[in-house]
């Protein structure tokens, strides 16, 4: 299955993990489904942030998962995402910086020595002003999967993502976090035919990005 995760929910339960998760999700929506209620994953194969949005892929059974597993691990599928970050950084490039854990900050995230080996690869999309502020809307490809890489490569790079609110984005207090799962490219576990998946943008984020649009169409009417 696909699923395209709304932010604000959790992928997986744990111990600190209060309300719903996309696990309970497929549980009590599939309950006939016997590999999700068995697998202690519910057959969820990767995890996004609780404030990312996108798309998100559920094995049914044992052996897709290990082969979606084992893609992932090999690097062979290929992620997409949409972000919109603050100012203008340059029309691409490529982040390469090792992501760990901070000290003494169990949650957080950042660019350290020592820490996992971590690649970003972006291209800007378009320019985005809302209000006086100037923004970016750019394709991000990562090519490690490591906690939080994008958002804590984004605000390495001095261009935080838009509300977010743990790694820079503090000036849109209140607004949804701008960085979507938009795409996955992977093979069939069984047909080994290569699937290519994509989603819109959910009218949350796409209202930012109409702003700009009408603010354009304004100024081009005066």
């Amino acid at each position: 299955m696909a699923l395209n995760k709304p932010a604000g929910l959790v992928v997986l339960n744990g111990p600190t993990v209060r309300g719903e998760t996309l696990e309970e999700w497929i549980r009590a929506h599939f309950p006939d489904l016997v590999f999700n209620q068995k697998h202690e994953r519910a057959g969820i194969v990767h995890r996004l942030d609780k404030e990312t949005w996108g798309l998100i892929l559920v094995a049914k059974n044992q052996s897709v998962f290990l082969s979606l597993q084992q893609q992932f691990k090999e690097r062979t599928i290929k992620k997409v995402y949409w972000a919109l970050v603050w100012g203008n950084p340059p029309k691409e490039g490529r982040i390469t910086a090792p992501v760990g854990r901070l000290p003494g900050r169990r949650l957080k995230w950042g660019v350290r020595p020592g820490g996992r080996p971590a690649i970003t690869d972006y291209q800007l999309k378009k320019k985005v002003l809302i209000g006086q502020q100037e923004y970016s809307l750019v394709e991000v490809r990562p090519l490690t999967g490591r906690t939080h890489q994008i958002r804590v490569h984004f605000q390495y790079l001095g261009h935080p993502i838009f509300g977010d609110q743990f790694y820079g984005g503090r000036r849109e207090r209140g607004r949804p976090m701008f960085l979507i799962a938009k795409e996955l490219e992977f093979f069939h576990p069984k047909k080994q035919e290569l699937l290519k998946l994509v989603i819109d943008l959910p009218r949350e984020l796409l209202i930012w990005l109409n702003q700009d649009e009408k603010a354009s169409e304004k100024a081009e009417g005066n």
